[in-house]
């Protein structure tokens, strides 16, 4: 039993078999400690739920632990932390334990570090990547990446690169409506964080794969410009930027971030999930295309300037005379060109691709054509009232006032 500070202090043995060294964390529900696997003689992290006996879902939230414990042990994978055992303590409070790992959680580095390259970003997301693949595969959705979700190891891996582990998936929730997620998670429940929240999860939908895949997104925001999408102190407005709002360009933050790059991650932040990227292993496939240094187009060479005069049609190659000036075609811009003045002959756009057919996306089909952001004005211009917008939000605030003050 848990002592009444609420804390495992060092010395005491867990269930028999696990003896605890130190507290490693502590949050709102519980606490992370360093034990020692008894009969094995090895270190482990044992998680501790305990339960505010005042809640009247108390119950629920133990069984809830220990359902998503159990979700979480069958997903083995080099970039997830390992769950092996868990258990009750007592009928407040139950555990569970996991593979311990030594390091960094992706948002210490970011505050020590500050924005990451794109190289070491772009393999920072392809290892998280690989481990919600590996989830969703078991049709697991995390529902909370994030990068104090994301672990640094201290430790490289086999080639002596950066090893990283995705932990927590204490709020995962298979996508199958099984009775028992029906009866544990209520309809106006909102599990998540409002920072790295897909709109449709604001608006009350059911997750899946691609809502992990907006929240990465949020995460390879934050390690390209040092910051998140959309920011604010009010829960209400935050949950409405995400519904709402497009997010600002992230070379409007750092302009050395390549084009190429910015078009990744603003297309994986898209409001609606079928403009997104729709598995892992396709975002993994468009990463891979981009490389550890995608080059922005060159600009036009100045070597192709040439004289034009307005007023005449350009004729055939070859059929006016030297030294003739002729006019080029009405700048598409709306770019006056007068006689006389010399103008860089702009080099034509390739033709954008296709745009994917929604919920069938084509492999390799990156990056997708340019797309109007989703955004407030686009809503005005389409006639959408803004009580659509308001009472989802609304419920969700009400709903997590309900859910604290039962």
């Amino acid at each position: 039993m848990i002592p009444s500070s609420g804390s495992l202090v060092p010395g005491t043995v867990v269930d028999s078999r696990y003896a605890i060294v130190r507290e490693l964390g502590r949050g709102g529900m519980g606490a992370v400690y360093e034990a020692e696997q008894l009969t094995l003689r090895k270190r482990v992290a044992l998680k501790v739920l305990q339960a505010n006996p005042a809640y009247r879902d108390g119950g629920n939230q133990l069984r809830r632990f220990l359902r998503e414990a159990r979700i979480a042990s069958s997903i083995k994978h080099r970039n997830v932390v390992d769950t092996f055992d868990f258990g009750d303590l007592d009928e407040h409070s139950t555990y569970c334990v996991m593979e311990l790992v030594e390091g960094r959680d992706l948002a210490s580095v970011l505050r020590a570090e500050g924005p990451v390259p794109w190289p070491r970003a772009r393999a920072w997301l392809l290892q998280v990547l690989a481990a919600l693949a590996a989830a969703h595969e078991q049709g697991i959705v995390h529902r909370d990446v994030k990068p104090a979700n994301i672990m640094l190891l201290d430790a490289t891996d086999e080639w002596g690169q950066d090893w990283l582990k995705v932990l927590d998936f204490g709020i995962a929730k298979l996508q199958q409506a099984d009775e028992e997620s029906q009866a544990l998670t209520g309809t106006s429940e909102l599990l998540g964080t409002a920072t790295h929240m897909a709109p449709e999860l604001v608006r009350g939908e059911p997750p899946d794969a691609r809502t992990d895949l907006y929240a990465l997104g949020v995460v390879a925001y934050q390690l390209l410009t040092g910051t998140v999408p959309f920011q604010s102190e009010n829960t209400f407005k935050l949950l409405t930027m995400q519904l709402t709002e497009p997010p600002t360009p992230p070379r409007e933050l750092v302009p050395s971030i390549p084009r190429a790059v910015e078009a990744f991650v603003l297309h994986a932040l898209e409001k609606d999930p079928a403009q997104r990227h729709q598995s892992a292993t396709e975002m993994i496939a468009a990463l891979e295309a981009l490389g550890d240094a995608p080059r922005d187009p060159p600009p036009a060479d100045p070597a192709l300037a040439r004289t034009m005069l307005v007023g005449t049609t350009p004729p055939p190659r070859g059929a006016v005379p030297p030294g003739t000036v002729v006019a080029s075609p009405p700048d598409p811009g709306g770019t006056e060109v007068r006689a006389g003045h010399t103008v860089a002959a702009a080099s034509p756009s390739p033709p954008a691709p296709a745009a994917p057919r929604l919920g069938s996306p084509t492999p390799g089909a990156w990056p997708p054509a340019p797309a109007a952001p989703t955004s407030v004005a686009h809503a005005k211009g389409t006639g959408v009232p803004l009580w659509m917008i308001v009472i989802p939000v609304l419920a969700v605030i009400a709903g997590i006032a309900v859910g604290l003050l039962t």
